[in-house]
């Protein structure tokens, strides 16, 4: 869980680490954090508008690794679902093109691929192969892409999809069994799929019906839980629909959220890698002079396992 309400700079956070039962384990602080599950424990990215680093923490915030304070940012950050993380970073000032870096859950580097001047990363993902996709500007208003696999080996640039208004707003995420989807555009459109080590074609007809959702493994990765978190008709709640990766609806679960005196439904939904559901269920405003919101969550452990 990430806090940034320390009455230190903007973007100062601190993750706590809690236990099933809801006990604290311990903390980590940083600033412009960014956190990775790993089946045991995390990874982050962290950047203190000087230089960035790279830790890996237990379960109660102890670092077990760093990579080391460098000047280079971290503009995307991505779990390996074979274990480990793939970072693209570069210089802030972009004096030098991005590199793109893959570690195992301990942080020893694996890979490192540079990318050229012109390819300036818009979007990253990792699919459970390990096969790494970094999709970025291209000429006239397109979108180029270029895949790395497992061990680091660039394929060719290609053209991933064209037509794109909003470049910052590209998502990937990954398919079942291998591949990825990428969202995007005004309304959180699923635009393309990609299979792995593939150039692309248009997503599947039941992932386009369903606009401005998230995808998250469900089922012991055999299906999707798409993750509803705005309700047309208002009501404080936020939903997950199993689907099969035939696009067979296999039900849908209602997780209610609280809209208290001061406070706004929040209704956010994540989801663990042994299937456990987290939401934030408050949202209320604290006049401390300091912007502060308290937040509460609740869990159900392994309800999409």
């Amino acid at each position: 869980m990430l806090d940034n309400s320390n009455n230190g700079p903007p973007d100062r956070f601190t993750v706590h680490l809690l236990a099933p039962s809801g006990t604290e384990r311990g903390t980590y602080s940083g600033y412009s954090t960014v956190l990775i599950e790993e089946l045991a424990g995390f990874e982050l990215s962290y950047w203190d508008l000087q230089q960035g680093e790279l830790a890996a923490i237990d379960e109660n915030g102890s670092v077990v690794a760093t990579t080391g304070k460098t000047v280079d940012v971290s503009w995307f950050v991505v779990n390996d679902p074979l274990g480990g993380m793939v970072v693209v970073s570069g210089k802030f000032d972009e004096t030098s093109p991005a590199v793109v870096v893959a570690y195992d859950d301990h942080l020893n580097r694996r890979w490192r691929t540079q990318l050229s001047f012109n390819q300036r990363p818009l979007a990253l993902g990792v699919d459970r192969q390990g096969n790494s996709l970094v999709l970025f500007n291209a000429a006239s208003g397109k979108v180029g892409g270029i895949w790395i696999d497992h061990s680091g080996n660039a394929g060719a640039e290609f053209q991933a999809t064209e037509g794109i208004t909003e470049p910052n707003s590209l998502l990937l995420t990954p398919r079942v069994e291998s591949g990825l989807f990428l969202r995007g555009e005004t309304g959180s459109r699923w635009i393309r799929q990609f299979d792995s080590m593939g150039t692309g074609g248009a997503p599947p007809d039941w992932l386009a019906a369903r606009p401005g959702t998230k995808l998250h493994m469900a089922r012991n990765g055999r299906a999707y839980a798409v993750i509803y978190e705005q309700r047309a008709d208002g009501a404080c709640e936020a939903n997950i629909e199993v689907v099969a990766s035939s696009g067979k609806s296999c039900g849908t679960a209602v997780f209610p959220s609280d809209r208290g005196a001061g406070s706004i439904c929040a209704g956010t939904l994540t989801v663990g890698y042994d299937g456990t559901v987290i939401e934030m269920v408050g949202d209320t405003f604290v006049n401390d002079g300091f912007g502060t919101r308290n937040c509460n969550f609740r869990w159900w452990k392994g309800f999409l396992q």
